[in-house]
């Protein structure tokens, strides 16, 4: 058993808006009472996604303000598995939503980097459990490593930049250097989980349109206006996978490889 203290923080989240904004200062305000591992979890009544609602759109406040509160709080939002919506009104036509979730900060991700999240079966409930899974025990911490694709991204600097001076201690020059590396590990550690998402949605929306274009060429002949962003697509994913090869290259160490 891993000898490590950490905090959990089950939530229930309002469903008036107002009320949601004064819910999720107050988490911001345990966050703060529980720096170190913290898991938080269960119904937060909120998407920040549009795919994560299927009816009619959440309020883009709301989206918003919630999508400030993960990113503020440096919360890691893991994929779900099992199904893509946790709550459903059960009507003829339905509304769905993802509005129950677990989220953890990336020093619990340190200590269960395995760790995921899957939708059980509705029972009793029109929400779906969420049971946490994490694989296999880790014997120790994930190490932080530099990734050679993130010199590819405009806003890595900006990203460290924000973190370095976000910490610190003036008054001692030894522990204001520790605390502006930690802060800077731990913002670059969210940014990338999330910079790595976005690529994969990114890589599978593209294929499905040169996809869908090269279907219908096979049907027709494609307009201009067609074949030329289907050209772009190409080019964009042809980037995509020069930064896979690029990862791949760093991760087995091999030298002989060339891009």
């Amino acid at each position: 058993m891993l000898n490590v203290n950490w905090t959990f923080t089950a939530v229930y989240g309002p469903t008036e808006h107002q009320e949601k904004i004064l819910f999720w200062r107050e988490l911001r305000q345990i966050r703060a009472s529980f720096p170190g591992p913290w898991l938080i979890g269960g119904d937060f009544s909120a998407t920040y996604k549009v795919r994560e609602r299927n009816g009619t759109p959440q309020s883009t406040k709301i989206s918003k303000a919630f999508t400030s509160l993960i990113r503020s709080l440096q919360l890691i939002d893991p994929p779900l598995e099992g199904q893509d919506y946790t709550w459903s009104n059960h009507r003829e036509s339905p509304t769905m939503a993802k509005l129950d979730r677990l989220l953890f900060s990336p020093e619990w991700d340190d200590i269960f980097p395995h760790a995921i999240q899957i939708a059980l079966l509705k029972r009793c409930s029109d929400h779906s459990p969420i049971k946490l899974s994490l694989v296999s025990p880790p014997n120790n911490h994930r190490p932080f490593r530099f990734d050679r694709r993130w010199l590819g991204h405009a806003n890595l600097a900006e990203v460290v930049e924000d973190a370095w001076q976000s910490s610190g201690s003036p008054e001692d020059a030894i522990l204001n250097l520790v605390l502006k590396i930690r802060a800077t590990r731990k913002a670059l550690k969210v940014w990338s989980h999330n910079v790595r998402r976005a690529t994969h949605e990114n890589k599978d929306k593209l294929l499905h349109q040169i996809q869908d274009l090269d279907k219908k060429e096979e049907q027709t002949c494609l307009s201009s206006t067609e074949r030329d962003p289907r050209d772009q697509h190409k080019r964009t994913l042809f980037d995509l996978y020069k930064l896979e090869e690029i990862y791949w290259k760093q991760r087995s160490k091999v030298n002989w490889i060339t891009y």
